[in-house]
């Protein structure tokens, strides 16, 4: 099975020169050597150092299998590596939401795509600062969870507001634990002049 959505508003004769073709879980997406070079060391690696042996006898493209990949990842991936030959296209991808950026951001690093890894970084801080205006304490598992992926894959920025929103929760929380503590402390200590009041008047 093959899919190309991220080739569909370019020429054809453009796709039909596409000469590597990714694998990921089980279909086949034709692309371009030198447009996944350019967003990618790792790519760029790979097909300097290919033999003839990788290639697919039929279309004598490369063939890159993508293991542990899920399909949506990988085009989201592809339609960021070729938004830039779509000057004119209205329909440029956009992260949506923080889970697909934290899919996109552990491939990104592991392919050495930093431009997408930046693009991640940036919308993941935007969702911190979002978490941190709304003081939603509900949000802070999230919090924790973008800390442990930006300190994984180097995003030094999210790392920094991470860390400041998670501060700014913790002394909150203790204010409000402190503060509970004390209204205890006064209760009790109220309830101990009372039944002394009433021990001295028996």
């Amino acid at each position: 099975m093959t899919k190309r959505p991220y080739l569909d508003d370019l020429p054809e004769q453009f796709a039909q020169l596409a000469d590597v073709t990714l694998i990921a879980e089980g279909v086949a997406l034709p692309a371009h050597q030198a447009m996944l070079a350019a967003n990618s060391l790792f790519f760029g690696d790979i097909f300097l150092s290919s033999s003839e042996a990788n290639k697919d006898t039929s279309r004598g493209r490369l063939r890159c299998p993508l293991p542990g990949h899920k399909l949506d990842v990988v085009l989201t991936v592809l339609r960021y590596c070729y938004q830039y030959c779509k000057l004119f296209s209205s329909n440029k991808p956009r992260l949506e939401s923080a889970e697909d950026a934290c899919s996109l951001a552990r491939f990104a690093h592991k392919y050495g795509m930093q431009a997408l890894l930046r693009e991640c970084e940036t919308f993941l801080t935007t969702q911190v600062k979002a978490v941190e205006a709304s003081h939603d304490s509900l949000d802070i598992a999230s919090v924790i969870e973008w800390t442990a992926l930006a300190e994984e894959c180097g995003m030094t920025q999210l790392v920094a507001h991470c860390e400041l929103v998670m501060a700014k929760s913790w002394d909150t929380s203790l204010w409000q634990d402190n503060r509970l503590t004390v209204a205890l402390d006064v209760e009790c200590l109220a309830l101990d002049v009372v039944t002394g009041l009433e021990q001295q008047n028996a």
